[in-house]
């Protein structure tokens, strides 16, 4: 489907297109009909409105409005093809992108939005390769009522990237995702245009993926999730992120809430150290959260996974990994030596890159995943046994390359030539 003027490229190839005539094209588009509601302006994303630098767009009954950012002018529907006019449930806004979903979760995706109206463009296609699936719905709905407040479409288009050890790397392509919680909230899946339709992805969570409620790279190892300051006021459950500049770290976080008896938001950059307030006196439209002093973050752990993978290793070595969690990237586990002496070690993975759709989470068909054996922790250049270990099987690298092939039964690890099975 296309609601385009001009033939467009392949989604999301180039970012962005330039417009043809600019903010001049809003002018183009239909008023909104007298009685319809709005913001003064779009100031936080969630599941009824949204914004780049270049266009507000607000949901009402159904169908979607716009202006230019900033702007003052009137609001304006947004071309929207037919069979999906007056049946958007959610809409979701970022960067060069934006995700609509109907009543029963199925995705429409409409690109250019960084360019004039006359190069906004729908899709309904979904996943890999390249926007070829016949179409894909939102996590968690099936034929169900879609969940506006558990999805979001996050398009970057960073110039370059900084990673924990603070090297700044150039990038040259957009990134999209549709990021989801699941539907009891304990895991986070993504789904990528390129990727294929399934929920095969995910996101491990904080804390060992133990945060929610249910059990739970270029430096290694990779970032971490990083707790924010506390924010010195009441706050509701409506958070935003924004972009601010080229650098994949350039984020402003946003969170509804309230200072002084006004209404608004709190703010802060990603790595700023305070939040800051706005007030706008608009109605809340977010759950009011409990926001005590003190941190909350482990009050509502669950268990660990309780999965265990064990197995022995040429040489009379062996190795042990506890509560194992495959989304996760970073995995402590346990090298033990044919003397009995036990050294900690690391594994870092990511899942693999896939062109067809598997089943979420780990089942008997395996789940191929890239990472790395990390011995640096034990200090193998202080101890001749383990330096014997890392020169017999790991090439002499303290950090090596290795490929997992996961199940539900057994973890096999061709470059140490081994199978660890599950107690």
């Amino acid at each position: 489907m296309s609601t385009l003027q001009v033939i467009p490229p392949l989604p999301g190839l180039f970012l962005p297109l330039p417009s043809i005539r600019g903010v001049a094209e809003f002018d183009d588009l239909p008023a909104a009909p007298a009685g319809v509601s709005f913001p003064p302006g779009a100031e936080l994303r969630d599941g009824t409105q949204g914004f780049n630098s270049f266009a507000e767009v607000v949901l009402r009954d159904g169908s979607l409005y716009t202006r230019p950012r900033g702007s003052e002018g009137t609001w304006r529907k947004v071309p929207t093809p037919g069979c999906l006019d007056g049946q958007v449930a959610a809409v979701s806004v970022d960067g060069n992108m934006l995700v609509a979903a109907d009543h029963n979760g199925w995705i429409y995706s409409m690109d250019n939005l960084l360019s004039g109206p006359m190069l906004w463009n729908w899709t309904f296609s979904y996943g890999g390769p390249i926007w070829l699936w016949p179409g894909e719905q939102v996590p968690g709905t099936g034929d169900g009522p879609v969940a506006s407040s558990r999805w979001a479409i996050s398009h970057r288009m960073s110039k370059s990237f900084e990673d924990p050890k603070g090297y700044n790397h150039p990038t040259q392509a957009g990134l999209v995702e549709l990021v989801a919680l699941s539907q009891d909230g304990s895991r986070i899946t993504y789904q990528d245009p390129w990727l294929p339709a399934d929920l095969s992805y995910e996101i491990g969570g904080p804390l060992g993926g133990r945060f929610n409620p249910a059990y739970a790279a270029i430096s290694l190892p990779a970032e971490d999730w990083q707790a924010q300051p506390k924010i010195p006021g009441e706050i509701t459950s409506r958070i935003s992120i924004h972009v601010t500049g080229d650098a994949a770290e350039n984020r402003e976080l946003r969170v509804e809430g309230t200072q002084g008896g006004r209404t608004g938001y709190w703010h802060k950059d990603l790595r700023g150290p305070a939040w800051e307030f706005i007030a706008d006196d608009q109605p809340l439209t977010g759950s009011p959260v409990q926001n005590p002093a003190s941190d909350m973050s482990a009050r509502t752990l669950v268990d660990p996974t309780g999965i265990t993978f064990r197995g022995g290793l040429p040489g009379g070595w062996a190795l042990r990994f506890d509560d194992f969690d495959w989304a996760q990237t970073k995995h402590p586990a346990t090298l033990t030596s044919p003397t009995g002496r036990d050294y900690p070690v690391q594994l870092y993975i990511t899942d693999g890159l896939r062109l067809l759709p598997r089943a979420a989470g780990l089942d008997d068909n395996p789940r191929e995943l890239e990472g790395a054996l990390d011995v640096r922790e034990a200090n193998p250049a202080d101890n001749p046994e383990l330096a014997g270990f890392v020169n017999a099987q790991l090439s002499g690298r303290p950090v090596y390359e290795v490929t997992v092939q996961a199940t539900r039964s057994q973890l096999a690890v061709a470059a140490l030539a081994t199978t660890l099975t599950r107690d």
